[in-house]
C-alpha cells in the first residue's frame, strides 16, 4: 500500500478530520465552518478521497489572518487553508509524521506529537546540572514564508522511499507562494507545514 492510499483510507481520513473539527479554528476563504462541515462530514470525506485518487483535487486559496505574536507588539500573518484543504494536509502528515519524526534532534520538542513544555523543562534542567548555563529561545524571524521550495521538493524526494504524496504536496507548495514567480513561502495556517 503507498503513502497515499494510506492517506485516504476512511479511518485516517476520519482521524484527520476529527483533529481539525477539535481545533475548531476559524473557516477558510470559502466560508465553511466546522459546524457546516460537520453536517455531512462522511461524504465530504468519500468525495474528498474521490477528488484525490481522480486527480480533480484543486487547494483552495488562503485566508489571510493577523494575530498578535506571544511577547511581541508585531503581529504573526496566518494563512488558513479551507477545511477540506486542513483534512486532506492533517492526513497526509499523519503519514508523515512517523517517518520523519525518529529523525529529529532529542532535544526538540516544538511542533512534535506528545512532546512540548512540559517535556523541554526537564531537559534544560539536566543540562543544567551537567554545567551548561545557558538557553536560547528564538523565532526565526519570518521563516515560513521564507521556506525554498527546491530544496523542500529534493529533500522530500530523496528522503521519502515512497513519493505517491509528493503530487499533493507539490499542488499545496505552488498555492502558498508569497509571490507567484518566487518559489518560496509554506503557509502558516497549515497542519503540515510545522513538519515541512
Amino acid at each position: 500500500m503507498t503513502l497515499l492510499q494510506d492517506t485516504l483510507r476512511p479511518g485516517n481520513l476520519r482521524r484527520a478530520w476529527d483533529d481539525v473539527a477539535d481545533n475548531a479554528g476559524c473557516p477558510g476563504v470559502d466560508n465553511v465552518t466546522i459546524g457546516q462541515w460537520r453536517r455531512n462530514w462522511e461524504e465530504r470525506l468519500i468525495e474528498l478521497a474521490n477528488a484525490v485518487r481522480a486527480n480533480r483535487y484543486k487547494p483552495g486559496r488562503l485566508r489571510t489572518r493577523r494575530i498578535p505574536k506571544p511577547g511581541a507588539p508585531d503581529r504573526r500573518v496566518l494563512r488558513i487553508p479551507t477545511i477540506t484543504d486542513r483534512v486532506l494536509q492533517r492526513a497526509v502528515m499523519q503519514q508523515l509524521q512517523p517517518i520523519f519524526n525518529p529523525r529529529f534532534c532529542a532535544c526538540s520538542f516544538g511542533y512534535r506529537p506528545g512532546l512540548g513544555v512540559k517535556d523541554a523543562v526537564p531537559c534544560i534542567a539536566r543540562l543544567r546540572r551537567q554545567g551548561y548555563e545557558y538557553v536560547l529561545d528564538a523565532d526565526i524571524d519570518d521563516f515560513f514564508n521564507q521556506v525554498d521550495h527546491t530544496l523542500l521538493r529534493q529533500f522530500l524526494r530523496q528522503d521519502l522511499f515512497d513519493h505517491s504524496l509528493l503530487p499533493l504536496i507539490d499542488l499545496w507548495l505552488d498555492s502558498w507562494r508569497i509571490t507567484p514567480d518566487i518559489p518560496r513561502g509554506i503557509a502558516m495556517g497549515s497542519p503540515l507545514s510545522p513538519l515541512l
